[in-house]
């Protein structure tokens, strides 16, 4: 599978938010665990490129922090294009990864956890439509829909069945 390294950090976070939950299904923690392994190391590196960048064109403040609070401010307005396009040119570089892709059925064995925060009050983690949509690309629907028959697009996803579509009033 391509990933853009603009992509990385995104699928990092739902991976990682998705391994504070709790699974029985070793196949599922493996390929979690096996996703983070792989996508963390490129992740490093598309990191590293984009701090040289900040480090390159960015001002910096007696800390070495770069200055500016939600927008960096930039050495000269040169720096700054150069800075803009170098990225862009960074964040549009794809990256060939065998990725473990997460089955729709696997999902349903995952079970919510409560979290200690830092301030030491409790929090309940689980499966949210918001870890859903950040990991889109690589969970495949091996459920049938409708609860008829189904049948694999292109993409290799469960698609009801023309005639199941047809016959559900709920489509009409």
């Amino acid at each position: 599978m391509k990933i853009k390294n603009i992509n990385l950090n995104r699928l990092v976070g739902g991976l990682e938010q998705m391994g504070q939950l709790e699974s029985s299904n070793f196949h599922f923690n493996y390929a979690v665990g096996k996703n983070l392994n792989k996508l963390g190391t490129l992740v490093k590196s598309y990191n590293k490129s984009l701090l040289a960048l900040i480090n390159e064109h960015v001002q910096m403040d007696e800390k070495g922090t770069p200055m500016g609070d939600n927008q960096y401010i930039f050495k000269t307005t040169a720096d700054k294009e150069t800075y803009l396009k170098k990225k862009a040119k960074i964040d549009e570089i794809e990256t060939e990864v065998d990725i473990w892709k997460l089955k729709t059925s696997e999902l349903k064995t995952l079970k919510s956890v409560e979290v200690e925060n830092k301030d030491g009050t409790k929090t309940k983690k689980f499966l949210s439509g918001n870890i859903l949509f950040l990991l889109d690309e690589i969970i495949i629907d091996d459920a049938p829909i409708l609860g008829g028959e189904s049948e694999k697009n292109e993409q290799g996803n469960s698609v009801p069945k023309k005639s199941e579509i047809e016959n559900n009033p709920a489509a009409n």
